[in-house]
């Protein structure tokens, strides 16, 4: 029997106390939202291996797989060098997704779940919506031919795991937990599952790529599925051809399914929750949304029209595989551009119409195809009726974002899909573009229809005609809800023709950024005591604690005038001793501007600050305080705010 298997590099000595495993009796993520499961695949009978089956099976390898594989299946076609993870060589006869042991090779039922499925978060597509049932045989029989590993073993037997066990999931996740550690699974995935463990730099893979050991918090990367017995075959097989071993002789059966209980247990969030954030602000209103067809012969629409200034995202879907390429779509004249989609792999872009104007949409060249083509038109129109689901008459909210460190453009798009479904305002998203790094905000032209401004930036060196619109904005007595790191919005270089606009924290928003306690200490919040009647204040909680460390201020901040409504007071442990001893600070207050312009500013805004019903309450009532209305009182949250912080 062929035996090819890698050792791990499992390093004894690692001392994780049996109080880091989870003991979590959380159900697993839903398995209805996500693609089907590779074990659960029903594989249908092969027809007769004929010479005629595999001379289709070479054909349809031309046509669908070799512009990766390559035409010979060793993983050097012209899209080769584009692919992360890069593709198999089909030669060399190493298989990872299969049901038998080790270096054993797959199965013929194997193969066929693969060509059928896919691969989840890599580049194969799966081929059941555009191949038959006999078509994906003659594949599965004609890729045997590449490797003659096939003809030297056979395949090897499948691992029996039997059925998946009732009784109790979180005792099976309790057990799983001890294993975790026994199977020294940290040393690669880490304790917590995120992937990081003291190993994880070091893994290569056969073909000396480097690899990364999976995130298990993230059930979207796990390529057969997120199924328990997807999970249970893997930790039993193992991964043929990197650095993770089978465990089909260090565990019995029922310990690899409570192994495979507690794995489904890290996962922190429903498959596509994060993107779901994101679409269900686009749903409502914080995104125009665009979806596009494409096939080997058109795109539909051919005609997309959007208005200046719109947050927009385009959704590529295909309908075939272009020649095993894909299709993706540039904007001439925007420097964006989406996919390659393929069939059931739709792809995705968010970018904003910051020029007005007709732009061609082209087929751009992929892996040595033939010439980009016109594949269609996206009309920019200037704005000039009401761009967003509210009505033209109702206050219009211009969301302007751009920090490096907060996820500012996925929060803000919430709270703004917030104001038009349930307070009847109009809501407009400008952010940092390419990124949110970028020192370039298109669409700031829209202030000049705003009727509040809310501001989430952080040490922007925007261009001279950006800055002077923000700043002209508030010099025309126009207000402003300011949010966590727009204390310190600019942060030009010395000497720069723009460095005063450094001082815009104590200009406009009451205070720059001084000190803060340490990233390792949270803030309890609490009302301050000359201010409890204020609008502002309405439905907040007597007292909350968010998890961001408090901004210094006093003495000399807020300016003088303004009307402190909120403080916090670091908790922690460690607090930096430049921040001074702790003490009961300021973190929401109101001001007028020099020009007359109403003025909320608070310095929470961790994303998941923004998880407490209690401050988004806050934000909410203060957008209506700006904007001179009643404070609503009735609140419509909570909202969803399921939003990662972005380290530095």
């Amino acid at each position: 029997m062929r035996r090819f298997a890698i050792s791990a590099l499992l390093l004894a000595g690692l001392a994780v106390a049996a109080a880091c495993a989870q003991d979590s009796g959380e159900p697993p993520p839903d398995d209805s939202l996500v693609a089907a499961s590779w074990s659960a695949l029903d594989v249908p009978a092969t027809p007769a291996v004929t010479r005629p089956l595999i001379a289709e099976g070479a054909s349809l390898f031309a046509d669908h797989c070799a512009s990766c594989h390559g035409p010979g299946g060793g993983a050097d076609g012209p899209c080769a060098a584009l692919l992360s993870p890069p593709a198999r060589d089909l030669t060399s006869g190493i298989f990872r997704f299969k049901t038998t042991p080790g270096g054993d090779m797959p199965t013929d039922e194997d193969l066929f779940r693969t060509v059928t499925l896919g691969l989840h978060g890599t580049s194969m597509p799966p081929s059941r919506r555009i191949l038959s049932t006999s078509e994906r045989w003659a594949v599965t029989h004609f890729v045997k031919t590449l490797s003659p590993e096939f003809e030297k073993w056979g395949p090897g037997e499948p691992i029996d795991l039997g059925s998946e066990p009732g009784g109790p999931l979180a005792e099976s996740v309790r057990r799983g937990a001890t294993l975790y550690i026994d199977a020294q699974c940290p040393l690669c995935h880490g304790v917590t599952g995120a992937g990081d463990g003291p190993n994880a730099a070091t893994l290569m893979d056969a073909f000396g790529n480097p690899i990364l050991p999976r995130d298990f918090r993230d059930p979207r990367q796990f390529k057969r599925g997120v199924t328990r017995r997807d999970n249970a075959l893997m930790i039993a097989i193992g991964n043929n051809g990197n650095s993770m071993p089978g465990f089909t002789e260090a565990f019995s059966s029922e310990q690899i399914w409570d192994l495979a209980a507690y794995v489904r247990s890290l996962a922190v969030a429903e498959p596509g929750a994060t993107q779901g954030a994101l679409a269900g602000a686009a749903e409502r209103g914080g995104f125009v949304q665009r979806g596009m067809t494409a096939s080997r012969d058109a795109l539909t629409p051919d005609v997309t029209r959007l208005q200046l200034g719109d947050r927009v995202r385009i959704d590529l879907e295909a309908t075939d595989n272009g020649a095993g390429r894909g299709h993706a779509i540039e904007i001439d004249g925007y420097g964006v551009s989406v996919g390659p989609a393929m069939v059931e792999r739709p792809q995705s872009v968010t970018f904003t119409a910051d020029r007005a104007g007709t732009f061609e949409l082209r087929s751009p060249v992929l892996c040595g195809s033939g010439g980009p083509q016109v594949r269609g038109r996206m009309i920019v129109e200037p704005v000039s009726v009401a761009r967003s689901s509210g009505q033209a008459d109702a206050p219009h909210v211009v969301f302007v974002t751009g920090d490096d460190e907060y996820s500012s453009e996925l929060t803000m798009p919430i709270i703004a899909a917030e104001l038009e479904a349930s307070y009847g305002m109009r809501a407009s998203i400008l952010s940092a573009y390419p990124d949110p790094h970028a020192d370039h905000i298109p669409g700031l032209e829209l202030l000049e229809q705003a009727d509040l401004m809310v501001l989430f930036l952080r040490n922007r060196m925007l261009p001279r005609d950006q800055v002077e619109r923000i700043v002209g904005y508030l010099d025309d007595g126009n207000p402003l809800v300011s949010l966590r790191t727009s204390t310190h919005a600019f942060l030009y270089p010395d000497g720069h023709e723009l460095e005063a606009f450094n001082d815009f924290g104590p200009r406009y928003v009451g205070a720059p950024y001084v000190w803060d306690y340490g990233h390792e200490n949270g803030t309890d919040v609490r009302p301050a005591g000359t201010a409890t009647d204020h609008p502002i204040l309405t439905g907040a909680p007597a007292e909350f604690h968010v998890p961001s460390w408090l901004y210094t201020l006093l003495p000399n901040y807020p300016v003088a005038g303004s009307q402190i409504l909120m403080t916090g007071f670091p908790v922690g442990d460690s607090f930096d001793p430049e921040a001074g001893d702790p003490v009961d600070t300021p973190v929401a207050w109101t001001r007028r501007t020099d020009a007359g312009g109403r003025v909320f500013t608070t310095t929470l805004g961790h994303p998941v600050d923004l998880q407490q019903e209690g401050l988004q309450r806050l934000i909410i009532n203060g957008i209506h305080w700006a904007l001179g209305l009643d404070v609503p009182s009735e609140w419509a949250g909570p909202l969803p705010m399921n939003v990662p912080y972005r380290e530095e």
